[in-house]
């Protein structure tokens, strides 16, 4: 009997939670009708949920982080021969490129499939204050499938760029030696300067 009665009290628990929860939707819903007139004329536009008006307004809210007119310089640049880029506080230009180029002692050597390829390159510093540039860590080369090569540390090649300072306006002029595969149609100098 004391199950009997502890099942019983149960149940109306439950249907009470069950009525009352019910019992709010449809005075919500009663509300809501009470409150909107009966007929909408035709004319006027569907409501949207406010999720969609939001990721409305978000994408066609103007960027506050950029004013009008200014746009970011971006912080790394690919280029190819002949083609000049601008980044925040430089510019950098390939003038030329050999392929095939083999260092004095045959050392060090490109991988099986791989060949060395030596850019001229021109950076001129755009700013007010020095920056520097080091041939280690800031440049890299890219082929036509878009697979990066890191640029040799060697500097044992003529005119080679070594780490160094470029003025406010000065320019400085050398070479780097980037690893690509052989007879890629497309080389690319990739300059990722530590701004």
């Amino acid at each position: 009997m004391q199950r009997s009665v502890i099942a019983l009290a149960v149940a109306v628990l439950v249907g009470v939670l069950i009525g009352s929860r019910g019992g709010q939707e449809v005075s919500q819903k009663e509300t809501t009708e009470n409150q909107q007139p009966e007929t909408q004329p035709e004319t006027q536009p569907e409501t949207q949920p406010e999720t969609a008006k939001n990721e409305e307004k978000k994408k066609n809210a103007p960027s506050k982080k950029v004013p009008p007119g200014k746009e970011v310089p971006p912080q790394w640049v690919a280029v190819e021969v002949g083609e000049e880029a601008s980044l925040s506080d430089r510019n950098v230009i390939v003038n030329d490129m050999r392929r095939g180029y083999v260092y004095s002692r045959n050392s060090p050597r490109p991988k099986d499939g791989n060949e060395f390829v030596i850019m001229n390159v021109t950076i001129t510093n755009t700013s007010s204050q020095p920056i520097t540039v080091s041939p280690r860590g800031d440049f890299k080369s890219e082929d036509s499938n878009g697979v990066r090569y890191n640029a040799q540390s060697s500097t044992q090649h003529e005119n080679a760029i070594t780490s160094s300072s470029i003025a406010p306006s000065g320019q400085l002029t050398g070479n780097l030696v980037v690893e690509v595969p052989q007879g890629d149609p497309v080389v690319k100098l990739v300059y990722l300067p530590n701004i």
